[in-house]
């Protein structure tokens, strides 16, 4: 998909991806805190986004990097103290499933997330996978 800006910022049913994404992560009993990262040019548009949606977790936006797996280190530098397990998951694909981000953890190291087309990740905090 060809776009003149990130993929997460465009809009599906009139409210950004990066929201409907958050939302479900927002919802689950199984989150406690929500780190997004965001592209440089537009992690204050993301912060702008995230205040206004009126989410009920706590939420920090940082810049991602390059690479998703920058963002996704960027993203672990920003955890809480005592966090052991960790969601990783696009915010670009905002069809991840309840089941699928509350049953990631329980899973352990023999348990992908998987709902077609929107895989949810789970590490231990030093980013160890375990799935």
């Amino acid at each position: 998909m060809k776009a003149d800006r990130p993929k997460q910022l465009l809009a599906l049913n009139g409210i950004p991806i990066i929201i409907h994404t958050i939302r479900k992560f927002d919802l689950s009993a199984v989150i406690n805190y929500i780190v997004v990262t965001a592209p440089r040019e537009s992690v204050e548009e993301v912060r702008e986004l995230v205040t206004s949606a009126g989410f009920h977790k706590s939420i920090t936006v940082v810049e991602g990097g390059e690479r998703r797996q920058d963002s996704v280190a960027a993203g672990l530098e920003h955890l809480q103290p005592g966090t052991d397990v960790v969601a990783v998951h696009d915010g670009v694909r905002p069809f991840v499933s309840a089941d699928d981000i509350a049953n990631g953890p329980a899973g352990g190291a023999d348990r992908r997330s998987n709902s077609g087309s929107a895989y949810c990740g789970y590490c231990k905090a030093g980013g160890e996978r375990l799935y």
